[in-house]
């Protein structure tokens, strides 16, 4: 009974396990149906940037992989870390500038330094990185709030504040609203586009469902004045994504996936116990069944031996069986057994003498084997070294064969040698003793003495040479003297070669970098001008001669008038005014060609009209606002009234 209520326990705890088990499973589904949404949304957003923003791609990619060098965080470009629903996606998009939306934000200033050297500056990559705000780590909303209560903008159609709508990073979400002020920034809806009158003075930014709105209130005159703009579709956040909800998810995930695991440990365990159990309960009821069965046979047992006991006394009582009989035929039939167990023993013994005789023969096999297989290897030991010695033959063989086959060349080269020296008489011809027969007649004639007189006549060569040693030493020094003599005349010349050469070389390099750069200004100095319905022009000075460097320059040609023509650039072919155009317009031609954080522009407008001020200003508020453009302070102690100002410009 104990096992069995133990049994049905383990059943009931299985049984929540895996319910508890299923719940997981859905859990942890759902949980990565989330990640996967969200990982969608993010992909899309790394393919936006990798076709649109390529060098900031780059430099996400080697961040990811490099991380462990700083000392704090530096986060993703803006866009990756933030993320809100799509129907907010273009408020926030119109707000935030591309600029900052591809931003790295670093919490620590030494680890921004490092990371812009690394990548701006020895990675060649143009991108844009700035730094947390203090106080970085609290909530936004500790360290912003609104100056009014969205609830108090309610009856305007303001439903919530930008910031409010925007999920990320702490860090992040401070540095927007200390730098666009998210959290002043209300979002209505149609009835706002009815009510913009009454909206109160202190709201200077707002939008309504498709419209921006942009207050202004002159310090002068008080006079209030709007500027509407449509918003559009956003295209950076389209499908918002957020990296801390990936990141949380991933979290969530390993989490579910560390209890599902636990939980099927535990469901084993449990499987494992109820084996334990149910092999106990088994056993047990073995034994019973066995027992019974015991229990059953005894009672049986007991039963035919009550029943042979009573058929034996009816036996004695009739007569029908004499005991001393039986007991006489009992002990002959033993003796009869006895002597059968007698005769089965002798078999015995005569099967294990033969046994034993059998494992003898077969120990003797065994050793015959033995000696067989030792000479069986000796033949085989001799016969390797047999075909080693045939092998060693043949080499020997090929070896002499090759030194007859190099005695005969050599021998028909002395033998063509000396056909020459003969005049192409062999000793076999008839004609070979009448001319040589005289000259070998004195020559020794064994090969030895040839040897000695070969000897001896070439140390009589070399004692007739040593009289001239001392002169033939005095022209080899000569010689020299004077080789080193043509080597001093030629190294100037070559090396001035050298130097002309390499001049070129670098004058090849040079020239069209120089070219292609001044070609990019001339571009855009050429189009400023067109703005402008006048013509400019930037182009390299080359001088004569094209060595002298120094004489480089930088051509200048406007033409500011119709009636005139293109002149260059000079104090007096042109005006004051007019050269203060073409230097402010050239100015801005460079603005793409380096990388600043900000530049300074200090009365830039001194000496010119009215007219060709604001164009000036025009074409530099288009040029700062361009993508990847540094920030631009103009000092000026007047500006001309009504100029337009984008909304990234501050007066």
């Amino acid at each position: 009974s104990n096992k069995n209520n133990k049994i049905s326990r383990l059943q009931n705890m299985l049984q929540e396990l895996e319910e508890n088990l299923s719940e997981m499973n859905r859990s942890k589904l759902r949980m990565e149906g989330m990640l996967q949404k969200e990982l969608n949304a993010s992909n899309k957003k790394l393919q936006i940037l990798s076709q649109r923003f390529h060098d900031t791609y780059s430099a996400y990619e080697w961040l990811q992989k490099n991380r462990d060098q700083f000392r704090c965080n530096i986060y993703s470009p803006i866009l990756l870390e933030i993320s809100c629903r799509e129907d907010v996606a273009k408020y926030v998009e119109f707000i935030i500038p591309h600029r900052d939306l591809t931003a790295f934000v670093c919490e620590d200033k030494d680890d921004m330094n490092k990371f812009m050297r690394m990548v701006r500056d020895e990675m060649g990559l143009r991108i844009n990185v700035v730094q947390a705000t203090q106080n970085f780590s609290r909530p936004v909303r500790e360290n912003f709030q609104p100056r009014q209560t969205i609830e108090s903008l309610g009856q305007f159609g303001f439903w919530s504040f930008i910031i409010d709508q925007i999920k990320g990073p702490d860090p992040v979400l401070n540095y927007l609203c200390q730098t666009y002020g998210l959290h002043q920034i209300p979002i209505g809806d149609k009835k706002t586009n009815t009510v913009q009158d009454q909206i109160p003075d202190n709201i200077r930014s707002y939008f309504s469902d498709s419209h921006h709105y942009s207050v202004r209130i002159s310090k002068y005159s008080g006079e209030k004045s709007s500027r509407i703009v449509i918003v559009k579709p956003s295209v950076l956040l389209a499908g918002s994504t957020n990296q801390t909800l990936i990141s949380e998810y991933t979290k969530s995930i390993m989490k579910e996936a560390d209890k599902i695991n636990k939980t099927k440990h535990d469901i084993l365990e449990q499987k494992a116990a109820m084996e334990v159990a149910e092999r106990e309960i088994n056993e047990l009821r073995s034994q019973k069944r066995n027992m019974d069965q015991e229990l059953q046979s005894l009672r049986t047992g007991r039963t035919k031996l009550k029943m042979r006991k009573e058929e034996l006394d009816a036996y004695i009582r009739e007569g029908a069986i004499d005991p001393e009989l039986e007991k006489v035929k009992a002990q002959k039939k033993i003796a009869e057994l006895v002597v059968n167990v007698c005769k089965d023993q002798s078999n015995v013994n005569s099967y294990l003498k033969n046994y034993q005789d059998s494992l003898v023969r077969n120990s003797l096999f065994k050793l015959k084997l033995s000696m067989v297989q030792a000479v069986l290897v000796k033949k085989q030991q001799e016969s390797a070294a047999a075909s080693k010695k045939v092998e060693d033959f043949k080499r020997m063989l090929l070896n002499s064969e090759e030194k007859v086959q190099r005695a005969q060349i050599e021998y028909k080269r002395a033998h063509e040698n000396a056909l020459k020296l003969t005049d192409g008489l062999s000793p076999k011809d008839a004609g070979f003793k009448r001319k040589y027969e005289q000259h070998f007649a004195s020559l020794p004639d064994s090969i030895d003495m040839l040897d000695t007189e070969i000897s001896n006549l070439t140390a009589r060569a070399d004692c007739l040479a040593g009289g001239r040693i001392s002169v033939l030493e005095e022209y080899e020094k000569t010689k020299k003297l004077i080789e080193n003599l043509e080597k001093d005349v030629a190294n100037p010349e070559k090396k001035l070669k050298e130097l002309k050469d390499n001049m070129q070389r670098k004058r090849d390099i040079w020239i069209p970098k120089v070219l292609g750069l001044i070609e990019r200004i001339n571009n855009n100095f050429t189009t400023f001008f067109s703005l402008m319905k006048c013509v400019g022009e930037v182009s390299l000075e080359v001088p004569e001669e094209k060595s002298e460097y120094s004489k480089y320059g930088i051509c200048i040609k406007v033409q500011f008038r119709e009636s005139s023509r293109l002149q260059q650039l000079g104090p007096h072919t042109q005006s004051g005014g007019e050269r203060a155009v073409a230097t402010a317009i050239y100015m801005l031609s460079l603005q793409e060609l380096t990388t600043v954080p900000f530049r300074c522009v200090d009365e830039i407008n001194q000496g010119m009209d009215e007219y060709n001020e604001r164009v000036v200003f025009k074409l530099m508020v288009s040029t700062v606002e361009k993508a990847n453009s540094a920030q631009c302070f103009l000092l000026t102690p007047k500006i001309l009234p009504s100029l337009e100002y984008s909304e990234n410009v501050h007066v």
